[in-house]
């Protein structure tokens, strides 16, 4: 029997050839249960945490800050999408992340936001990674395709080509499963030193829970949509 990790709910909607794809009772997808899976599993979460949660999951987002507390920042580009009862959505503009002074955050935390935002994929890993305070941990997701990764981040790109080419109307790119990892490596991997930024799943969880909460291995392991990935800026956490 397949279980949402985040409500308790055993029903799912039924989206093309993925049955299990989204939950009925708090609408979360497949990525936003392994997220609150591994942020859980991991004890990624723990009070007075400063915790900036870019495009944050209605599903996910009381629940983080029933934990995390006054310092859990929610926040998106456009705020007023948001109607969710006992919490304040503020405003951010990623592509002027320079604004923000730097080590301010513990963790900073946004799923399917990167392919949105027009600004140099490189440089925008850059400001996340300054941003953390030492020891802090930037968790992302984000659409993978099989190929080589293009983008287009200049506003001359109708919605029409957009969705053609990168498969919806306000994306700017699509990162490939096979320049991706070592772009990874090449940018964030000089500040952090790390090889593999995928979070591998059996560190923190068995194969019967991620089948029980609808997940596929292959996905999550694998280098697509579904796959977390988490940059640990290098220092000792506060």
């Amino acid at each position: 029997m397949r279980i949402c990790s985040i409500c308790g709910s055993e029903t799912f909607d039924i989206i093309g050839n993925l049955p299990s794809h989204r939950c009925t009772g708090c609408g979360s997808f497949e990525r936003t249960r392994y997220l609150w899976s591994f942020l859980t599993s991991a004890q990624r979460l723990n009070p007075g945490l400063r915790m900036l949660h870019v495009a944050p999951e209605k599903a996910l987002s009381l629940k983080i800050r029933e934990i995390v507390g006054d310092s859990y920042t929610p926040a998106d580009y456009d705020p007023s999408r948001y109607a969710i009862e006992g919490l304040t959505v503020e405003k951010i503009d990623l592509t002027r992340m320079n604004e923000i002074e730097g080590a301010s955050f513990d963790l900073i935390l946004h799923l399917h936001v990167l392919e949105h935002i027009p600004m140099d994929l490189g440089q925008l890993l850059v400001e996340h990674i300054r941003v953390l305070k030492p020891g802090g941990r930037f968790i992302f997701a984000l659409p993978i395709g099989p190929g080589i990764t293009y983008e287009n981040i200049w506003p001359d790109a109708t919605p029409a080509e957009r969705k053609e080419r990168f498969g919806q109307h306000d994306h700017v790119r699509l990162v490939g499963k096979l320049d991706f990892p070592r772009f990874l490596k090449r940018v964030a991997g000089a500040f952090t030193g790390q090889e593999d930024f995928r979070i591998n799943p059996d560190d923190y969880m068995s194969r019967q829970d991620l089948d029980r909460a609808g997940l596929a291995y292959a996905r999550v392991m694998g280098y697509t949509g579904d796959t977390l990935f988490e940059i640990v800026k290098p220092g000792r956490s506060n």
